[in-house]
């Protein structure tokens, strides 16, 4: 793959006018499909060929650019769930997800943020003042959560994690001894 991609200027040829074919076949080789349409929604980050190739055959698309695609996307933000009803109900909701949170990303400003969330369970005893520390994603045995660490390292508690697959994995946060976890993000 890195071998198209280093010699994609030899792919081009003497036309100016030629379409990028190493970047292309970089992308087709990446996806695992010849079609440009799939190729890119898996670049941008749709997690499932399998549904990007459902989408793009229901859809009848043909949008070889990243362009393109992103704004097919945001025009598909504001649809009812029941318009992808000819998805698997296991998968549609991965679909949704990533409508909403590529749409989100492209077209809202991004600012600081914060999200209250409580303690489901603690590690240790309850700190007597409030501790800055960092709420970060873990997975264990396919379930998502928050994990709080104290500045230092240390896991002290957890709770819900409030983003999907895109959002932060990572953001400060300020622990307080009523079990309130006040996190701070950059985000839409």
């Amino acid at each position: 793959m890195e071998a198209v991609r280093v010699r994609r200027p030899e792919l081009l040829g003497d036309d100016p006018n030629a379409p990028r074919r190493g970047l292309r076949c970089a992308a087709f080789l990446e996806s695992g499909t010849l079609n440009p349409s799939v190729a890119v929604m898996l670049q941008i980050g749709l997690p499932s060929r399998r549904i990007a190739q459902e989408i793009v055959a229901q859809e009848e698309l043909d949008l070889i650019s990243v362009s393109g695609l992103r704004a097919w996307l945001r025009a598909q933000r504001q649809e009812p769930e029941a318009r992808w009803a000819y998805l698997e109900a296991a998968i549609r909701p991965l679909w949704t997800t990533f409508l909403a949170d590529i749409g989100t990303t492209e077209t809202d400003e991004w600012t600081e943020k914060t999200i209250n969330l409580k303690l489901r369970d603690r590690y240790q005893l309850a700190p007597q003042e409030a501790v800055v520390g960092l709420y970060r994603r873990v997975e264990r045995e396919g379930v998502r959560f928050g994990e709080f660490q104290s500045a230092d390292g240390i896991p002290l508690g957890y709770a819900e994690w409030p983003f999907g697959g895109t959002g932060p994995s990572i953001a400060e946060a300020t622990l307080h001894p009523d079990g309130l976890i006040e996190m701070t993000y950059l985000g839409p």
